[in-house]
């Protein structure tokens, strides 16, 4: 499954490997950075309950440079990993909304913008229909 629309949630979908694109952008302005054969990129998710550390990937192990010259990298979760992930649900009277149960920091390094951390607080997971 691959992801290259803007996201209003960064949902995480069990059953099938998942890719999302991601437009690194410079401090302060809507341009993206131009990413440098030195730049480094470390993906961490973490359980937003326990704060217990899940998954780790990096440049080269589940990020790839997609487009150096936007700014894009490729994130890959493995199925086997999505699949061991807590899924949670809100009640039937509130149509069963997907609840946040994990969080992800990307840790930068780049030439471009110097050493920064993006943060998604908020990461959702549930089950693909078949």
């Amino acid at each position: 499954m691959s992801t290259k629309c803007p996201l209003t949630k960064f949902v995480l979908n069990k059953g099938v490997d998942n890719e999302f694109f991601i437009k690194i952008k410079k401090n302060k302005s809507t341009m993206a950075i131009v990413i440098n054969p030195a730049d480094t990129f470390t993906a961490r998710l973490f359980n937003i309950n326990t704060g217990d550390l899940l998954s780790t990937i990096s440049l080269g192990s589940g990020i790839e440079v997609e487009d150096a010259s936007n700014g894009v990298i490729k994130l890959t979760y493995a199925k086997e990993l999505i699949d061991t992930l807590d899924s949670e649900r809100g009640d039937k009277v509130d149509r069963y909304y997907l609840k946040a149960t994990h969080r992800l920091a990307i840790e930068c390094d780049t030439v471009d913008n110097g050493k920064f951390i993006a943060n998604l607080n908020e990461v959702f997971v549930r089950w693909v229909a078949k």
